[in-house]
């Protein structure tokens, strides 16, 4: 009930924004009836129903977070096919007295060391991990159409009710 309420105010908030809108169909009929000049259109006129679908798909702040989430997954899959990041380590063993990376040569047990390595995962795996980055995304997608779905189905519900009770 909440959201058929939120629909219709939707409705009732874009009539008088869509009713200033000429519509091309009803003006090209009154040319054409009224010798030229178009007849006035009442203030009473309702948008339709494709117009608020319109209305709905590009402002619904829920919508728009559910897009920003497709957009989120879907960036997501170029870097898990990604390899692993190599690493650097530095390591250090002397005498406590001495400063570091500094052994002094009279010190033959001291030792500087620099390593670095990159782990190889095996082959296939980030084959595997992009295809379960692009799966993900594509549940989000499915997410996204279930949600439109269900605020566009609500959207005509209400629509379907004012029309009843205006008329």
């Amino acid at each position: 009930m909440r959201q058929a309420m939120l629909c219709l105010s939707l409705v009732l908030a874009a009539a008088p924004v869509l009713a200033q809108a000429p519509i091309v169909g009803d003006a090209a009929a009154a040319q054409s009836v009224g010798g030229g000049q178009p007849a006035a259109t009442s203030a009473t006129q309702l948008p339709t129903l494709v117009d608020l679908v319109a209305e709905l798909d590009r402002n619904n702040p829920e919508l728009k977070a559910a897009r920003r989430d497709i957009d989120m997954w879907v960036a997501r899959i170029a870097p898990a096919g990604a390899p692993p990041d190599p690493t650097l380590s530095v390591g250090y063993m002397g005498g406590l007295l001495r400063p570091p990376f500094f052994p002094s040569a009279s010190a033959p047990n001291s030792l500087r060391q620099f390593t670095v390595s990159q782990e190889l995962p095996f082959p296939g795996k980030l084959r595997l991990r992009s295809r379960v980055a692009a799966t993900d995304a594509d549940a989000v997608r499915w997410d996204y159409e279930t949600t439109r779905r269900r605020l566009v189905a609500n959207l005509k519900t209400a629509y379907l009710e004012y029309q009843y009770l205006h008329r």
